[in-house]
């Protein structure tokens, strides 16, 4: 597990920077075309989602629903490389197909996050990425979605199917149960449904151990949000090569966190 963590995280990463390469000036003046592509995208996912969804309910309980849908569907894989192909990052409808139709085209979280993301975009609700580690370098880590409800972020998490809550009941996001974690207060975790034992308490290393490092993605509600609050969000290979977390155009994941009711902020 360890080990595709850090394939995934770099795979992210180039594919991240190849954006920037590719695309160019495109992204940087005229996104007309790759707005039409990803507008595209989301209404055929919504259109494939809707037969599962039942959309006479609130936001959150339809962002439950995707999630649910997507945990009991997706198998669970670490060595799936045709979802890191960048041609496959930009084909944002084949890779949900892929993923609930073959069993061969599973996730881990990042594969998870991502399919997440963009499923809760074609039904219009908001959402961030979340990664968090142990370390800046050689770390263990976790992947995994914020989403925007009623004026708040609150953790809803597709690999494990869980949220968090506080003492009182209230839902909370991260970096609230990071203070949770530092001043040794309750919590719980909520589940929809659980298969195979998949759960936050059976992880192989803990959440509060993994916390220690945590960047929250940009969306356009929130500026990019780090812990602890003086470090830079850089994180660095295994040769000691700096890069930066902070990449708040470069991928089109990110995008869809600035994607809300059907408008584009760049």
């Amino acid at each position: 597990m360890i080990k595709y963590w850090r394939i995934i995280m770099k795979r992210i990463i180039i594919v991240f920077f190849n954006l920037i390469l590719i695309f160019g000036c495109d992204l940087a003046s005229d996104h007309s075309e790759i707005e039409l592509k990803i507008i595209s995208e989301l209404a055929k996912i919504k259109n494939y989602l809707l037969p599962y969804i039942n959309i006479n309910k609130d936001e959150l309980d339809i962002a439950f629903q995707i999630r649910d849908f997507l945990y009991t569907n997706i198998p669970i894989n670490g060595s799936n490389d045709r979802f890191n192909s960048l041609i496959n990052y930009l084909e944002l409808f084949e890779n949900l197909r892929l993923s609930i139709e073959d069993d061969t085209y599973g996730h881990i979280c990042g594969g998870f996050t991502l399919t997440y993301i963009t499923c809760l975009a074609a039904f219009d609700i908001l959402s961030r990425q979340v990664i968090f580690f142990t370390d800046i370098v050689n770390f263990n880590g976790h992947n995994t979605v914020e989403i925007y409800i009623n004026n708040n972020w609150i953790i809803s998490d597709p690999t494990f199917n869980c949220s968090f809550l506080n003492d009182t009941n209230k839902y909370i996001n991260y970096l609230e149960l990071k203070d949770i974690f530092l001043n040794g207060q309750i919590y719980n975790v909520e589940y929809i449904s659980i298969i195979n034992n998949n759960t936050v308490q059976n992880y192989y290393i803990s959440h509060e151990d993994l916390m220690q490092y945590i960047f929250v993605f940009p969306t356009y509600v929130e500026n990019t949000q780090t812990f602890p609050i003086n470090w830079d969000g850089i994180i660095f290979d295994n040769n000691n090569e700096p890069y930066e977390l902070g990449v708040n155009t470069s991928s089109i994941y990110t995008y869809l966190g600035y994607y809300s009711n059907g408008d584009f902020i760049f």
